[in-house]
């Protein structure tokens, strides 16, 4: 399902009406040139539906207005990173510019007094960015808009940070959300030296174009920088720490979804692990048509939103007085695509081990119905969890793993905890209130746990403060 809006009918927030038109005149409609549509992609209606389904009118058309500008600028900034091993498709979004498109106007900024003006002048705001990696996708989907609703979840996850400083009076910080896709993707491009590095190094070879790409565009200029990888993204996404000084790493978080691979040393339990992940893949695939039958639309999608894309962009390029050719992959680039893919198909089915002693230490966020990667050790702590009922993680080497209410695929579309997230940010009694219910339900769970599962709690879990 691909939505095309005309610039001239996109949302906008009732603040200010058009006048009326004047009707002492017969107005005349002229023809015009045709131009560049705006594209949304296949999130942007489902976003908005599920926010008018589970919020508030009022709400929901604020929501509306933030999905839709993310969309915007996402589709605008689409480029690619190129070096001498290939070209990879990226796409930026500005929570900062969301915010001033949206909120600064309506909300209220503090009265500075002039040594408090002094005290602000003197800020230097901060750089933050979180580089998503998609997962496993076959040539030609993996581009930026492939994990879309990721975009969406970070965005509104990032929009608190900008609220305070401006409440305060101080300069905005400058946040952004980035995809990296692939390279085997539609606009990107594999080279035979790229090609050639995947079979001799492995998922190596992605890291060190991930390494690349945060060297030449973000860990000079940046004050924090945050990776998140999917699912074999993070396999890339911990790949690329090899290639960063202790100095670049000293900025940086990684944050692993439902990684790929695995911790077992028994050649017999590594070979089950290997027969797991595609069996896993397509049972994980059922669950999401079962339980968030919304991302069929998504999956189904992709080949059409392409062809849409390329349409927008070669008309765009017209528009600009330029050609409205738009290359496309010829044979042998085809070729090299595919090539890629069996590559990576085959590193995934080996089940690559994971290094427990990463020069930083990785934060896992694992699914409790992920049937495609959970191990024994999974299920296990996900029922301590239960017991729990807290956020608890466990140790793996140096990675810490938490768990989340989540398959493989995991749910973005989280309308209530945006419409949450805008609520606390714009009411303060609404934040304040929301915060001591939090404290109160807390208490309330520990006193209902009997006592053979406190004290379960306290040997096998330990709390994430």
């Amino acid at each position: 399902m691909i939505v095309v809006i005309n610039s001239e009918t996109s949302f906008q927030l009732p603040t200010s009406l058009e006048s009326p038109p004047d009707h002492t005149e017969t107005p005349v409609v002229k023809e015009q040139e045709p131009q560049a549509q705006e594209l949304v992609s296949n999130y942007h209606d489902i976003a908005i539906e599920k926010a008018e389904e589970l919020t508030s009118p009022e709400m929901a058309k604020v929501i509306a207005e933030v999905i839709s500008e993310i969309d915007r600028q996402g589709i605008e900034s689409f480029t690619t990173f190129e070096n001498e091993k290939g070209k990879w498709p990226v796409s930026i979004v500005s929570v900062t510019e969301i915010f001033r498109k949206v909120f600064q106007d309506k909300i209220a900024q503090k009265k500075l007094t002039q040594e408090e003006q002094l005290a602000n002048s003197e800020i230097v705001p901060q750089k933050r960015s979180t580089v998503i990696i998609p997962g496993f996708s076959p040539p030609p989907v993996g581009h930026p808009f492939t994990p879309w609703d990721y975009v969406y979840n970070q965005a509104f996850t990032d929009l608190p940070r900008i609220f305070a400083a401006w409440k305060k009076g101080e300069p905005l910080p400058e946040v952004d959300v980035r995809v990296l896709g692939s390279a085997n993707s539609d606009w990107g491009e594999v080279t035979p030296e790229f090609l050639a590095d995947i079979q001799e190094k492995g998922f190596g070879a992605h890291g060190e174009m991930v390494a690349d790409y945060l060297k030449k565009n973000l860990l000079e200029g940046n004050d924090y920088v945050r990776v998140n990888g999917i699912s074999m993204g993070s396999l890339i996404a911990t790949e690329a720490i090899d290639h960063l000084s202790d100095e670049e790493l000293s900025k940086m978080q990684f944050l692993l979804d439902n990684p790929a691979d695995q911790y077992y040393k028994n050649r017999l339990l590594k070979m089950l692990r290997a027969v797991q992940l595609p069996l896993g893949m397509g049972l994980d695939y059922a669950q999401v048509l079962a339980r968030l039958p919304h991302y069929a639309d998504v999956y189904k999608g992709e080949p059409d939103f392409l062809e849409k894309f390329k349409q927008y962009i070669s008309q765009k390029k017209k528009d600009q007085g330029k050609s409205g050719d738009v290359p496309s992959d010829d044979e042998k680039q085809m070729a090299l695509k595919k090539s890629a893919f069996k590559a990576e198909c085959l590193l995934l089915l080996k089940q690559p081990t994971a290094d427990l002693n990463k020069k930083i230490a990785p934060y896992v966020r694992k699914g409790i119905t992920d049937i495609t990667t959970s191990t024994f050790g999974d299920v296990m702590f996900n029922l301590l969890n239960k017991l729990g009922k807290r956020n608890l993680f466990r140790q793996l080497g140096n990675r810490k793993h938490f768990t989340v209410n989540m398959g493989h695929q995991r749910e973005n579309f989280n309308v209530e905890k945006w419409a949450k997230v805008i609520k606390r940010s714009t009411d303060p009694k609404e934040a304040e209130q929301d915060r001591k219910q939090r404290i109160e339900q807390n208490e309330a769970d520990e006193k209902k746990l009997p006592r053979w599962k406190k004290l379960f709690k306290r040997i096998f879990v330990r709390n994430k403060d």
